[in-house]
């Protein structure tokens, strides 16, 4: 197969999966990220091809930086998304002023 359709495929599978399967944020953080990567898409792109806000793709972007303890309290569903999209924003912020 060569590697045009595989990306393809890899790409129907991954929207299929985000709009279809019981997927927890992170997973669909990644899966979005993956697809971002293997097709060069935008925020924008992204948002207008799943029908997800650019706001909500951010905020689930910001998980797949966020640090490993963070991931962890957010799928135990001890931390809401929102939230570790701020504290991941605020240890970006912490980075730039230091």
């Amino acid at each position: 197969m060569s590697t045009g359709l595989s990306e393809q495929k890899l790409e129907r599978q991954l929207i299929e999966n985000i709009h279809h399967e019981p997927l927890s944020d992170l997973e669909k953080a990644q899966a979005i990220k993956k697809l971002m990567e293997i097709r060069g898409w935008s925020e924008v792109l992204v948002s207008s091809t799943l029908g997800i806000s650019r706001i909500q793709i951010q905020r689930l972007l910001s998980l797949v930086e966020a640090p490993k303890e963070v991931k962890q309290l957010v799928e135990e569903e001890k931390l809401p998304p929102s939230i570790a999209g701020e504290i991941v924003y605020q240890l970006h912020l912490r980075t730039f002023i230091v």
